[in-house]
């Protein structure tokens, strides 16, 4: 089976859920949202790891015709970040045209963060919603592009911003280095990191 094609099966909950998401908030407000996507979380399986590759080396397939949303819901290593933008009800964002640069924690990168400090943040949407909403920045910035930019900052999509580092042959936002660069999507760019971004540190 082709990459490519796993991702969009795997994608389909997300998806379905962005649909549901929409109008959740419209007949019934943000706690039902919330709690659908929680439960959708659950139930999505991720594509099959024999046919899409970790994180760490290139996508074997083309993957510019997927949404950011079917790219990370479709990976594997990307599977923590998935759930808790589902949670947060905010997967119709990612699935929106944009374009979006999106900093994309892996699961290991999640599994370093205290994890009763994780459990505080999920606790609280308006808080969650911050963070994940901190590793998206409007706009597409590929890598070469980031080096040229170093010692700037970028304005996240939460208003916050992120400096920009160079350290030998790696590039750094934020404080997280890009461990996987410049995986195209329909609507921007996905860009995997290896820390999740608590904290800005850019001016």
């Amino acid at each position: 089976m082709r990459f490519t094609k796993a991702l969009v099966v795997a994608a389909v909950p997300l998806v379905l859920l962005a649909s549901a998401c929409s109008d959740s908030k419209s007949s019934s407000g943000g706690a039902t949202t919330t709690e659908a996507a929680a439960k959708a979380s659950t139930t999505a399986a991720p594509a099959d790891p024999a046919v899409v590759p970790p994180m760490g080396s290139p996508p074997a397939g083309d993957t510019k015709d997927l949404n950011i949303a079917q790219i990370a819901a479709g990976t594997p290593a990307t599977q923590e970040v998935t759930r808790l933008v589902l949670f947060a009800g905010l997967a119709g964002t990612l699935v929106s045209p944009g374009p979006f640069k999106v900093f994309a924690p892996t699961d290991e990168a999640f599994a370093k963060v205290d994890p009763d400090a994780l459990r505080t943040v999920q606790q609280d949407i308006p808080q969650l919603t911050t963070v994940l909403t901190q590793h998206v920045v409007p706009g597409t910035y590929t890598t070469e592009e980031l080096r040229k930019a170093v010692g700037t900052s970028l304005t996240t999509a939460a208003g916050t911003k992120l400096l920009v580092e160079v350290k030998g042959n790696d590039v750094y936002v934020g404080g997280a280095k890009i461990a996987l660069p410049d995986i195209p999507a329909s609507n921007g760019v996905v860009q995997v990191v290896d820390t999740v971004i608590l904290q800005p540190n850019g001016s």
